[in-house]
């Protein structure tokens, strides 16, 4: 199954790298596997090195 994923805030810090940001009460399953998608997802865009650094 294929879902899109927003996160609540994406922020431009004044380096330039931009930050990921997503506020959460009490943790689900399905919270700990976007995370974890996400984790991926900053890895390689970092890695790729066309873009800039994100967090």
């Amino acid at each position: 199954m294929i879902r899109k994923f927003q996160p609540d805030f994406i922020l431009r810090l004044k380096t330039g790298h931009f930050l990921v940001l997503e506020t959460k009460g009490q943790e689900t399953q399905q919270d700990e596997t976007e995370r974890e998608f996400l984790d991926e997802w900053v890895k390689a865009v970092n890695e790729h090195g066309g873009f800039v650094k994100w967090q």
